[in-house]
C-alpha cells in the first residue's frame, strides 16, 4: 500500500478559516465532489477550524480525471495548512507476485493496464500519486509523507 499525506500550501481561494474545537465527519459520494457548487461547500460545516482534513482510502483509482479531483478538493474543502491523506494500493495484480515466477508477473502486469485502459480504472493510481503531486499540484500541495508498507495479505 502506498500513504501520502499532503498539506494545503495554496495562499488564496478555498479553505474555512477561524478557529474550532470540534471535528466535524461526512460521508459523500465523492463524484460530488466536482458539482458546481460542491455538494459540501467549505462554510456549510458550520464549525471553523483552524485545520482540516479529507482522508482518501482506496478511492482515488476511480478517478480518470485524479489531477483535477484532487486540486478541487484542495481549493474547494480545504483551508490552508489542511491535510490530504490519501492511501491507495501501488497497483492491484502485479505487485502481489513472487519475483521470478514465470509468466506470472507478465500476465498481471497486462491486467492492471487493461483494467486502466478499458475501464478507466487506474490501478497504479498508487504508485503514481507522490510524483503527481510533486510535479502537478505543488500549488496547491506540499507532499509532508510518504510511505510504503507490505501487505501480505494480498500475496499470491
Amino acid at each position: 500500500m502506498v500513504a501520502a499525506t499532503a498539506r494545503m500550501v495554496k495562499a488564496e481561494g478555498g479553505g474555512a478559516g477561524g478557529r474550532g474545537t470540534r471535528g466535524l465527519v461526512r460521508c459523500v459520494d465523492l463524484s460530488n465532489l466536482m458539482d458546481s457548487p460542491p455538494a459540501f461547500p467549505v462554510d456549510s460545516y458550520g464549525v471553523k477550524s483552524s485545520k482540516n482534513m479529507i482522508w482518501s482510502s482506496f478511492s482515488i483509482a476511480y478517478f480518470p480525471e485524479l489531477p483535477k479531483v484532487l486540486r478541487n478538493w484542495g481549493e474547494l474543502l480545504l483551508e490552508r495548512g489542511g491535510i490530504l491523506a490519501i492511501v491507495e494500493i501501488p497497483a492491484l495484480f502485479s505487485v502481489h507476485t513472487e519475483e521470478g515466477a514465470e509468466g506470472v508477473d507478465s500476465d498481471f502486469l497486462q491486467l492492471d493496464e487493461a483494467l486502466k485502459a478499458r475501464l478507466k480504472y487506474n490501478t497504479f493510481a498508487g504508485a503514481e500519486l507522490p510524483v503527481l503531486v510533486r510535479e502537478h499540484l505543488s500549488d496547491v500541495f506540499e507532499l509532508i509523507d510518504e510511505s510504503w508498507w507490505d501487505d501480505g495479505e494480498f500475496s499470491f
